[in-house]
């Protein structure tokens, strides 16, 4: 609640990226009990609708912590829908393991770290400091476990610039279709119907890989799209 719902927000002249949302939550967790009660008394004495009555004020600035959380709670009830999540303990939610769920136990959630090292051992690149792996198709729409391995693999990767990364979240973010013009990779929701919400990503500036995978990353992402639309269609 507090640092999700910043993701892609500007403060300072800094917009926080996944990568930066990340690091603050790590910074929570590693908070004590009595700091993170004291930090929930300052929010909730700051989001007080009374604090921002002055006159010619912007509605839009206004802060009311009780919508915020039910906002928040909202999500998460949305999430514990979907295969990946559940709630538990009320209000916590985590990633779904065991029986009925896309995986047997935790260990099996870092399989994907294999898959990015493929990734860059094949596109022959080294991590890079503000770049983030993106699933071309997202792993929301697996529905089973193999789905979902079919999905978490190099070929479904991209390794994109943070900044891209957010706005390339704020389009409709279900099947993602790749092309490519001049090495550059334009990145665009075959069912978004603004297609002006297409992303161009600059090789080398906004995305690192290696041209020699062209055809096998257009031939995955072609394969499996139209899987998808046999599948919907029968």
């Amino acid at each position: 609640m507090y640092f999700g719902s910043f993701l892609g927000c500007e403060i300072h002249n800094k917009k926080y990226t996944e990568s930066d949302i990340i690091e603050l939550i790590k910074d929570y967790r590693h908070m004590s009990k009595y700091q993170k009660i004291q930090l929930e008394k300052e929010v909730i004495s700051y989001c007080n609708p009374n604090n921002f009555n002055k006159k010619g004020m912007n509605k839009n600035n206004k802060r009311d912590y009780h919508n915020w959380k039910n906002e928040a709670e909202q999500i998460y009830m949305l999430l514990n829908q979907t295969v990946l999540y559940e709630i538990i303990d009320k209000n916590k939610l985590v990633v779904k393991v065991g029986e009925g769920a896309l995986f047997e136990n935790e260990a099996k959630l870092k399989r994907s770290y294999t898959e990015k090292k493929k990734y860059f051992e094949n596109h022959d690149i080294q991590k890079t400091p503000g770049f983030e792996f993106h699933h071309i198709v997202s792993l929301f729409m697996a529905d089973n476990k193999n789905e979902y391995s079919s999905l978490d693999v190099w070929q479904n990767m991209i390794y994109i610039d943070a900044y891209m990364h957010s706005k390339l979240h704020d389009t409709c973010d279900t099947y993602f279709e790749i092309k490519f013009e001049n090495n550059n990779l334009i990145i665009e929701d075959i069912e978004c119907t603004n297609k002006n919400k297409s992303l161009k990503l600059i090789k080398d500036k906004n995305i690192l890989y290696n041209t020699k995978n062209i055809k096998i990353m257009k031939t995955y992402n072609k394969g499996y799209l139209e899987s998808l639309i046999d599948i919907t269609n029968k």
